[in-house]
């Protein structure tokens, strides 16, 4: 099984999924975490690897440093499930991450911490698998209950699909918006 973190600008609660997946591996000791980029050449990269030889998870992650952006979408492609494990935040509690649209994109379950508005776009085990943040244990049983229901990851990737085409596809949202404005 494998499980994707995907950084960018800072480290996004990389902390709380890597301890997260130390709990995954005790019951699920074959499953892999891809964690793609970084900020600039080895500026996270290294202290996210000391981080997990603490943890004793450093053998199940494999880090890819800086990629070309082309090359990402086939990297999140190349996982089982996606996580996106936002800390509680000013800086998070307003706005939706784009990162969560593209993930939709490619129909694979979301482990999703409910930070900011989050609960309010999405029913707990319908579009995303709602946990909560800065709670390793709930993050850790989102990404449990997904490895052991293959047809619960395959039911939520469909209706995560489903959810960002008519809410974040932009032919689909441009047409809402133009029915609206001919009304007012």
């Amino acid at each position: 099984m494998d499980i994707l973190g995907l950084l960018q600008e800072k480290k996004d609660g990389i902390d709380d999924l890597f301890s997260a997946f130390a709990i995954v591996l005790k019951d699920f000791p074959n499953t892999h975490l891809l964690i793609v980029g970084d900020v600039a050449s080895n500026t996270i990269i290294p202290h996210l690897k000391n981080e997990a030889e603490k943890l004793g998870i450093l053998n199940s992650i494999t880090f890819t440093d800086l990629v070309d952006f082309r090359l990402v979408s086939g990297l999140i492609n190349s996982c089982d499930i996606l996580v996106l494990a936002r800390p509680n935040s000013t800086a998070y509690e307003a706005g939706f991450p784009t990162k969560l649209g593209e993930y939709m994109a490619t129909k694979k379950p979301v482990v999703l911490t409910r930070v900011g508005d989050m609960g309010k776009y999405f029913g707990n085990g319908n579009n995303v698998v709602l946990v909560e943040p800065e709670r390793v244990d709930s993050i850790a049983n989102g990404i449990s209950l997904l490895i052991n229901n293959k047809l619960l990851r395959d039911e939520i990737g469909e209706n995560g699909f489903k959810w960002m085409i008519r809410n974040l596809e932009y032919k689909t949202v441009a047409k809402r918006l133009n029915e609206y404005f001919r009304i007012i």
